[in-house]
């Protein structure tokens, strides 16, 4: 889930916020920030299924976590692989919380940007992409994998509504988490 860390940090900051939360959702989203949990979990599944590929080189695969946000992850891996992506932004897994505190733009401006959720960031072909899902799912790791977009040849990392209730935006490393 991307946002959580961001909105917890801001409940930190500013504890008169999010009052419509519950208790345990606050306390929820502020664990998230205080104490993030690395996907390491991932990593074993993912090795088994590059493994048992019958040609796991032809595979181009590229990754990262998203300590500094999604958008972040996302522009590095393009940049360094030459391409460019389109994310949907209905497909952005964010909390409930979140969505149910603060408006759509903010929730994925803190999905997008807020950094500190650890989550990995993967580039693989669409049809590993759906095994490697349907992997975790079976080992029941998690229900929050999803494939959020695709690569483009075009350079550019592109934040698309397939839902069509916002325009296109162009996605920059300028706006990424800054550390303190």
């Amino acid at each position: 889930m991307h946002g959580a860390s961001r909105a917890g940090l801001e409940l930190l900051l500013h504890p008169d916020q999010g009052l419509e939360l519950t208790e345990c959702d606050r306390q929820a989203l502020i664990q998230k920030h205080q104490r993030p949990v690395p996907r390491l979990d991932l990593i074993p599944i993912l090795n088994q299924l590059v493994t048992d590929s019958e040609d796991w080189t032809r595979f181009p695969i590229a990754g990262m976590d998203s300590s500094d946000g999604l958008a972040d992850a996302v522009l590095q891996i393009c940049q360094a692989s030459g391409v460019g992506a389109e994310l949907d932004r209905a497909q952005i897994p964010m909390p409930s919380e979140i969505l149910n505190w603060v408006s759509p733009q903010q929730a994925i401006e803190w999905a997008l940007y807020g950094g500190e959720d650890f989550e990995l960031v993967l580039c693989l072909p669409l049809s590993l992409a759906e095994r490697f899902i349907e992997s975790a799912l079976h080992e029941s790791v998690s229900h929050h994998i999803v494939v959020i977009g695709e690569i483009t040849r075009d350079r550019t990392v592109t934040l698309i509504d397939s839902q069509g209730h916002f325009p296109p935006e162009v996605l920059t490393l300028e706006r990424g988490f800054q550390h303190f």
